[in-house]
Formats: structure tokens, C-alpha cells, sequence
């Protein structure tokens, strides 16, 4: 995933906002490349990750997974397991970064401590330096600007060395904003246009948020479930009042 994103290549992903192996296994065999759990919403269950992360290996697929709270040991643990990228929200500030690269990374970009006898390298079979090298490589990690504490911050936030995606988590900003749900309120898009010229002065892609079909955002190569489903649905309905199957 980090080798195609980082030659601008589009990644098909799915938010796996419901943790279920079964339902993973679908998303691979429609064509997903990537996943990411929903990790702020969900209880940490390591058991239920690992089994998670072996259907996505089986099928390709690059497991990751989004967090609120950023603490060395959970992080340390989960990417032990097998997830390959972590994704921050509510980032307020370049510090709240630099404090994922820390609990994230092997030195001497981070200060993370090296599993050897972990599942990613291979319970002690991996060569030590070269698992450290891809550890740090390899390693996909994301920060979501949610209130307006991060868009305060935002020119200090994207100038944070290390960091592969800068988003926005365009719920949580319009409710911090006081307009809930409202993504076309000028007063929105205001707050994201003044993104957008920040990360354009940065090189970093951008496309305003907007609440698609799908539940997710216009120009994101990823969906929601329940937003698919949803979408089905509707369309059943349309083609059934049109006399359709």
C-alpha cells in the first residue's frame, strides 16, 4: 500500500467499522487492496486483530487500523501483530505527531522496542537488521485534523517529517464546529478551503470532503458499509419503482 500511494497510485480501501473475519474475507474477494479497522470506536482486542490481519495477508491486503489514544505499548503491540499502518485522529498539533513516530517507529526515527520474538518477526526467525529496516519503512503513518484546535495548527501539523497523509475527519469538524452534519455550510467551507490551501502549499493532494452515496468522502478511493449498503438499498428501490428486478 505505501509503495502504491506514494507514486500516486489510487488504493482501493474499506473502513472495517465491523470487525468481522467473514465479512473482511468478502471485501478482499471483491477487490479491496487495503483495510483499515476502526480502532477509536472499538475495543482493543488483540485476539480479534491478529485473526483479522491473517484473512487480510491471505488475500493481500494491507491491514491498518485508526486510534485515538496514542500510547507506546498498545502501538507497539498491534504493530507486532501485523498492522502495517495507524492512522492518529484528533491531531491538534505537530506534537500529537511526533508522538505517534515515537511510539511507532524503531530508532532512530522513534523509540519504539523491538518485538524479536513477535509475529511480525517471524517468533525470533527474522534477521534483526533487516526487520528493522522494513519495520521503519514499510510503515504507513496518518493523522486526521477533527476540530478546530488542528486547523489552528495545521501549517505546523503538515510540516511534521515522517508523516505520509495528512486528512480531515469531516464529522467531527463540522460538529466541533457547531453545524453538524452540514458539510456545505459556508462557514465549513470555509474551514476546509483554508485546508486546502495549506496542503497545496505543502504538495500534499486535497479534495474537500464531501458526504457521499456511500457514506464517505468525494474523491476517496475508500467506503463505508453501512454507507454501500445503504446505497444498494436506495438503488433497489429506484429500480423497483421503475418496474426494475
Amino acid at each position: 500500500m505505501k509503495e502504491k500511494r506514494t507514486r500516486g497510485e489510487r488504493v482501493r480501501n474499506v473502513l472495517l467499522d465491523i470487525l468481522s473475519p467473514d465479512l473482511l474475507e468478502v471485501f478482499a474477494l471483491a477487490g479491496y487492496e487495503s483495510v483499515m479497522f476502526e480502532g477509536e470506536h472499538h475495543a482493543l482486542d488483540e485476539n480479534l486483530y491478529v485473526n483479522l490481519i491473517r484473512v487480510a495477508e491471505m488475500y493481500d491486503m494491507t491491514p491498518s487500523i485508526r486510534l485515538r489514544t496514542i500510547q507506546p505499548g498498545p502501538i507497539a503491540r498491534l504493530l507486532d501483530i501485523g498492522i502495517q499502518g495507524i492512522t492518529a485522529t484528533h491531531i491538534h498539533s505537530a506534537e500529537d505527531l511526533k508522538n505517534l513516530i515515537r511510539c511507532a517507529k524503531y530508532p532512530p526515527e522513534g523509540e519504539r522496542g523491538f518485538g524479536r520474538f513477535s509475529r511480525l518477526n517471524k517468533w525470533g526467525m527474522a534477521d534483526e537488521a533487516e526487520a528493522l529496516k522494513a519495520g521503519n519503512d514499510a510503515l504507513w503513518l496518518g493523522g486526521l485534523v477533527e476540530d478546530m484546535e488542528g486547523v489552528e495548527h495545521i501549517d505546523e501539523i503538515l510540516a511534521v517529517p515522517g508523516i505520509d497523509s495528512i486528512g480531515v475527519g469531516s464529522s467531527d469538524l463540522t460538529c466541533a464546529m457547531g453545524y453538524p452534519g452540514e458539510y456545505d455550510h459556508p462557514e465549513v467551507i470555509k474551514v476546509m478551503d483554508r485546508i486546502g490551501e495549506a496542503m497545496k502549499r505543502v504538495g500534499r493532494p486535497w479534495t474537500r470532503p464531501r458526504q457521499g452515496p456511500a457514506g464517505m468522502i468525494g474523491g476517496a478511493s475508500g467506503c463505508l458499509i453501512g454507507g454501500l449498503l445503504r446505497q444498494h438499498l436506495e438503488g433497489s428501490r429506484t429500480g423497483a419503482a421503475a418496474g426494475g428486478p
